[in-house]
């Protein structure tokens, strides 16, 4: 794992750290893939942020893709999933081998993003997912990387996606 995806989970956990309180929303397991194109999108930085920013007393469920795309949602310890709600989906795929060996030098992460930036602001992502008050299995896929033009996302479900 790079240390700039390592150092922003870090980040993101300890600002959630503490003990979960008793009014905060449960979390239900999401476990996915992320996919694009054809292939998986292996160690990309994966956020959903909730649509309802009041419901979620400011958490932001977060993981890390294995080499296969898969992850699982943290949102109080490590993978409990993410509360029950619609979420806009970023994802922050970098590209190891165009990152500088000292990664303080680069001042602009997102010109290293496979996505070209096109998954990575919250306000502006074509993706979305919704989180039921169940076990959830989702698919994020976008069609391109960097060389080839972006053109827009979906979310399947997981079981929809096999058929």
């Amino acid at each position: 794992m790079r240390p700039t995806c390592f150092l922003l989970l870090a980040v993101v956990l300890a600002a959630q750290s503490g003990c979960q309180e008793a009014s905060a929303p449960k979390a239900y397991r999401v476990m996915g893939r992320v996919i694009v194109g054809s292939f998986p999108a292996a160690k990309a930085c994966v956020a959903f942020h909730p649509m309802d920013k009041v419901k979620s007393q400011g958490r932001c469920p977060v993981a890390f893709t294995g080499a296969d795309g898969s992850f699982e949602l943290t949102t109080y310890a490590l993978h409990d999933g993410a509360p029950a709600g619609d979420y806009t989906v970023t994802i922050l795929w970098l590209d190891e081998s165009t990152m500088p060996t000292d990664e303080c030098e680069c001042t602009d992460p997102l010109q290293h993003d496979r996505l070209a930036g096109a998954c990575a602001d919250p306000e502006t992502t074509p993706l979305m997912a919704t989180v039921l008050p169940k076990e959830n299995e989702l698919i994020l896929w976008t069609p391109g990387v960097r060389k080839y033009p972006f053109a827009g996302a979906t979310t399947r479900p997981a079981a929809a996606a096999a058929r």
